[in-house]
C-alpha cells in the first residue's frame, strides 16, 4: 500500500511539474484546450456572462440540452473566481486532482474486494 501511495502521490506530483513547465514555455493558455474543452470553456463563459447554458460562441445565445451541466458550472465557477486564464489553470488543476483521486478510490475498491498479491 504505501508504494502505490507513494506512485500515485509523485504521478500527481510529475503532472503538476509538467503543467508548470508547459505554462512558462508556453503561456498561452488557450494552446490546452484541446478536443471538447473549448465547448465547456464557451458553456462557462456564456454562464458567467448571459446565466445560461449554451455552446454559441457569439449572439444569438441559445441554451443547450446536450451537456450535462456539472462541469461547465465548475469550470464557470473556477473562472468567476480565478479570471479567464487562471480559470483554465485551475480547472486543469482539478482535473489532475480528479483523475489522481479516481484512481486512488479505484484501486481501493479492487484492493477491498480482492485483497492484496
Amino acid at each position: 500500500m504505501p508504494l502505490i501511495r507513494a506512485l500515485l502521490i509523485a504521478g500527481v506530483v510529475a503532472r503538476l511539474l509538467l503543467l508548470g513547465a508547459v505554462l512558462l514555455v508556453n503561456p498561452r493558455v488557450e494552446s490546452f484546450l484541446v478536443l471538447d474543452a473549448p465547448r465547456f470553456v464557451t458553456e462557462a463563459r456564456n454562464v458567467l456572462a448571459h446565466g445560461v447554458l449554451s455552446q454559441s460562441a457569439t449572439p444569438p445565445i441559445t441554451p443547450t440540452m446536450f451537456d450535462v451541466p456539472a462541469y461547465p458550472l465548475l469550470l464557470a465557477g473556477l473562472l468567476g473566481v480565478f479570471g479567464p486564464r487562471a480559470g483554465v489553470v485551475a480547472a486543469l488543476v482539478v482535473n489532475i486532482g480528479s483523475f489522481a483521486l479516481t484512481v486512488g478510490l479505484l484501486h481501493a475498491l479492487v484492493r477491498r474486494r480482492h485483497g492484496e498479491r
